[in-house]
């Protein structure tokens, strides 16, 4: 999702958090962070990174999880 990081916070569920921080935008030299991968607590970040600039005016997001099991098993 496209949202700065601040309004992404505030706005989110109780329960939900995201997955990984860094600046993402704009790619050449990012400032802000606009691009989220949100989970709850069904999932656990096992890695999280910004990667370098790939071409595009953002910088991509990686994250490795695990979901965890629920209540029914």
């Amino acid at each position: 999702m496209n949202i700065w990081g601040p309004f992404v916070t505030r706005a989110l569920p109780r329960g939900w958090r995201r997955a990984v921080r860094g600046r993402t935008w704009p790619a050449h030299r990012p400032h802000s962070q606009i691009d989220h991968v949100l989970v709850n607590r069904r999932v656990e970040v096992v890695g999280a990174a910004v990667l370098p600039d790939q071409g595009s005016d953002h910088r991509p997001v990686r994250v490795q999880v695990r979901l965890l099991p629920g209540e029914d098993g």
